[in-house]
């Protein structure tokens, strides 16, 4: 025996149908999700009507929904079509880390919000890096003794001369 799913109270200007078509698509959007009626139903004044959508995932006008949205039954099936965009995700990121109260949590929520955004570039992500890893080695050329490179020393500053000489002044 279940217990007996209690009347959905419905507030002005809402249509129960229209809210189950959107319980589907969030349901398609995340199907591992325990508490889609919590989403679509927030805040604690809510907490009776969001118990009552819970209770959703066996209505036949949800299962028909969530499977045209998933299966394809007259739909495309494509579940890409419904997921939220990046923009919307990095507004709930950041929707979500300005209630966070712990400073720890709310710093991780930016730091998300910023990744998603492409305010932080990720590391290794920079692919026009040369590392030029050859070893360089510079010969000098060397004399055999002192007197060697005192004899090359005068000889380049005496043709230095001379040519300093030569030039027209």
């Amino acid at each position: 025996m279940s217990w007996p799913v209690p009347e959905f109270p419905c507030q002005p200007g809402e249509d129960e149908y229209s809210l189950k078509l959107e319980f589907a698509q969030l349901w398609a959007r995340n199907p591992h999700s325990q508490r889609i009626g919590y989403h679509l139903f927030p805040g604690p004044e809510n907490l009776q009507r969001a118990m009552i959508a819970q209770q959703w995932h066996k209505d036949p006008v949800v299962i028909d929904e969530y499977e045209r949205l998933t299966i394809g039954a007259g739909g495309s099936g494509n579940v890409a079509e419904i997921l939220p965009s990046k923009e919307q995700i990095a507004f709930e990121v950041l929707e979500a880390a300005r209630k966070c109260i712990d400073a720890d949590d709310k710093f991780k929520g930016y730091k998300l919000f910023a990744e998603i955004t492409d305010m932080i570039t990720k590391p290794g992500t920079n692919i026009n890096v040369n590392n030029d890893n050859r070893q360089v080695v510079f010969r000098v050329p060397a004399t055999q003794t002192i007197e060697e490179f005192e004899a090359e020393f005068y000889d380049q500053q005496t043709k230095l001369l001379e040519h300093a000489r030569q030039r027209p002044a």
